[in-house]
């Protein structure tokens, strides 16, 4: 099962939830079971379970979004950003 923090504070991946953030947004950092791991930059929504087994970052920020299969992760860690990164 996919672990889910929020500033040290465990999410529920199995209910569905929307979160939204201001100023900077948060960074999130993903780690797959492949052992991949990304970080996404200044997310301002994030979207667990809109669409069952599924979880959704969006940046209004940068404009950019995506959607991920929380089966495919191991844990989703969600942190606040302290300025803008350009990537």
């Amino acid at each position: 099962m996919t672990t889910i923090e929020l500033n040290g504070a465990s999410l529920n991946p199995n209910k569905e939830w929307e979160k939204f953030f201001n100023d900077h947004g948060v960074n999130v950092h993903l780690v797959w079971k492949k052992g991949i791991e990304y970080t996404l930059y200044n997310v301002t929504e994030v979207h667990c379970n809109y669409k069952t087994g599924h979880i959704a970052f969006e940046s209004d920020i940068k404009f950019t979004g995506g959607t991920r299969k929380l089966d495919d992760l191991v844990s989703i860690t969600i942190n606040k950003a302290d300025k803008i990164i350009e990537d």
